[in-house]
């Protein structure tokens, strides 16, 4: 299922830059009871790791900065200079509008294919817009069967995000993760890899 999200995929396709803030979050487990992660992108060289669905949602946002795309329409406020100019700061690997060829991408898909399977929980966060200091998309999540969920704010994003930190309590961990993972594959490993090919 998730394969089919993959911008690129196929050596000969073109990511336009709606395609490129695809990304998936990979929920590894817990941590003083909040989620924590990775969030993978097909623009950057590495993934980019969160603690809690605030910080989650602050990185998502950063990410789209990074890669340029989608354009943001109002400037950022801050309440010191100092996090203004590490936002500001954020590295630019690309213009914005451009498109990137297979022989620009960042990150190999199988290391997409890696970080998810290791996670207990792999969302798909299509964002589409960034107007009005928010930011709009789609959610994808295996609560949300075979739909994607559209948010129509960050807030909005950050209930649906909470209902399926709710859903995961509820439902319990398959594996807690005290690390970055690695090691031999488990069954939830494999499980994971599984949801992959449906």
């Amino acid at each position: 299922m998730f394969r089919d999200h993959i911008p690129g995929d196929d050596k000969e396709t073109r990511i336009n830059t709606n395609d490129a803030s695809i990304m998936l979050v990979c929920i590894n487990g817990y941590q003083e009871n909040r989620p924590y992660g990775v969030i993978v992108n097909y623009c950057l060289p590495a993934p980019v790791y969160f603690t809690g669905i605030h910080e989650l949602i602050l990185r998502v946002d950063e990410v789209c900065e990074q890669i340029g795309a989608p354009m943001r329409t109002m400037e950022p406020r801050f309440l010191s200079r100092a996090e203004a100019e590490r936002y500001q700061k954020l590295p630019l690997p690309q213009e914005a509008g451009t498109q990137i060829g297979p022989d620009q991408r960042a990150m190999p898909i199988q290391e997409w294919l890696a970080d998810t399977a290791q996670a207990e929980e792999v969302l798909i966060i299509h964002v589409l817009y960034r107007q009005h200091a928010s930011m709009q998309g789609r959610l994808h999540t295996s609560f949300s069967g075979q739909y994607y969920v559209s948010f129509r704010s960050a807030l909005e994003l950050m209930r649906m995000l909470a209902e399926v930190d709710a859903g995961l309590r509820e439902k319990g961990p398959r594996k807690r993760l005290t690390g970055g993972g690695g090691g031999r594959a488990d069954e939830g490993d494999r499980e994971a890899a599984d949801r992959l090919k449906i």
